[in-house]
């Protein structure tokens, strides 16, 4: 999930309908995404109703400034009520959405072009010729 999206759903689903409350316990364990400053650590109880086959887990994702590669985390399942355990972990993929900018500043063109700025006239207008090599010309 991209990282400026909010957040991270994990569903969970039983094989089939149960007449009674389900209950399972979660919590996130980090990986390379960090609890507290990639990811809001997630702890709690998910109840899906009777009636009902899935239920769903929400794991806040931080937004932060930095240029980072894809960071994982995990969401563990125990204490199941009602129902077994067949699956216990999901990884979680926080893909980064920060950029980096590169940031050039202004170029003489008659230094570009081999001149020095003192030995022209600072009024004097860049000539052509300069400008071209200024670009590859």
């Amino acid at each position: 999930m991209a990282e400026g999206a909010g957040s991270i759903e994990f569903t969970v689903e039983l094989e089939r309908v149960s007449d009674r409350d389900v209950t399972v316990d979660y919590a996130t364990i980090s990986g390379t995404a960090i609890a507290g400053a990639d990811v809001d650590p997630a702890v709690g109880t998910l109840t899906i109703p009777a009636g009902d086959t899935t239920g769903t887990i929400t794991v806040p994702i931080l937004e932060d400034n930095l240029v980072e590669p894809q960071e994982t985390f995990t969401v563990e399942l125990s204490n199941a009520s009602e129902a077994g355990l067949q699956v216990l972990s999901a990884i979680g993929t926080i893909i980064d959405n920060d950029v980096t900018s590169f940031v050039m500043g202004d170029v003489d063109a008659a230094e570009a072009s081999g001149e020095r700025s003192g030995d022209r006239d600072p009024h004097q207008a860049i000539g052509e010729r300069s400008v071209r090599r200024l670009h590859g010309g």
